[in-house]
């Protein structure tokens, strides 16, 4: 029997505020399931601020690159979303200063969703409860807003792989660092290492290190950098950099660099 999996994860992606609500609940979550099964995600807020506080729910579908990062679409017009399958008890909920409140999040599973993976965002964002006397006054400060990552993907280990693609290799020669990116657009969860090299068109190695093991879902992007420690001339170098992920599967690439 094929098992599949949601895994929530909670991403702040706002600015420090002096008035905000806080998701108070995991920042990761795995939560398991099958096609037509109907599971449900608690989502908690606080209000941290000193004054009511009105918390506001929105889903929204996202994808991202390596060079913009996340991209947001709204709910369900992305085939692999997952907003469609989600009903929340409520979308807004005003909050008293240390109040705490339980946000429920009904998930269907659709029976005949084939797809091997699919995301969704929900929104949680806050702004100042008005009262009518103070209707047209302009409320100051900055809001904290955070994005609850809902991501469902194949648990299969037979039918689930990882497809590591390196990009935006380069060498930051003020900074002494070899810079790049990596893109998941496999259909697994993985975590991956890097063992990345700086030789000469002499032979010569500048570099040669591992970074430490790091997860990347399917769809996500990852920024890695290595110091250098090496002087290096200016000349042509090659990058090799092999990743290998926790499957045992390896993605190398060679990148010709002239500094």
């Amino acid at each position: 029997m094929v098992r599949f999996k949601l895994v929530l994860i909670a991403v702040c992606i706002g600015l420090v505020a002096k008035s905000q609500v806080a998701v108070t609940t995991g920042l990761s979550e795995n939560i398991s399931g099958l096609p037509g099964d109907v599971t449900y995600i608690n989502v908690g807020v606080k209000n941290t601020s000193l004054k009511p506080r009105k918390v506001l729910l929105n889903l929204v579908d996202y994808y991202t690159t390596c060079d913009s990062g996340y991209i947001y679409k709204p709910a369900g017009t992305l085939d692999n979303s997952v907003s469609n399958w989600i009903t929340m008890d409520i979308k807004e909920i005003v909050l008293d200063p240390g109040e705490k409140a339980i946000v429920v999040l009904k998930i269907d599973i659709p029976q005949d969703f084939l797809k091997p993976h699919a995301t969704a965002n929900l929104m949680v964002s806050n702004e100042a409860v008005k009262k009518p006397s103070t209707e047209n006054q302009i409320s100051f400060g900055v809001s904290l807003q955070y994005a609850v990552n809902l991501i469902y993907t194949r648990m299969n280990l037979e039918e689930g792989f990882s497809d590591l693609i390196a990009e935006n290799i380069e060498i930051d020669t003020v900074g002494s660092i070899l810079k790049f990116k990596y893109l998941n657009s496999g259909i697994k969860t993985t975590s991956f290492t890097v063992q990345a090299e700086i030789i000469t068109n002499g032979g010569e190695v500048i570099l040669s290190e591992m970074t430490k093991s790091t997860q990347i879902q399917p769809n996500q992007c990852r920024d890695l950098t290595i110091p250098i420690t090496q002087s290096m001339e200016s000349g042509v170098y090659q990058v090799i950099l092999v990743a290998k992920s926790s499957q045992g599967e390896t993605f190398g690439v060679t990148h010709e660099i002239n500094i």
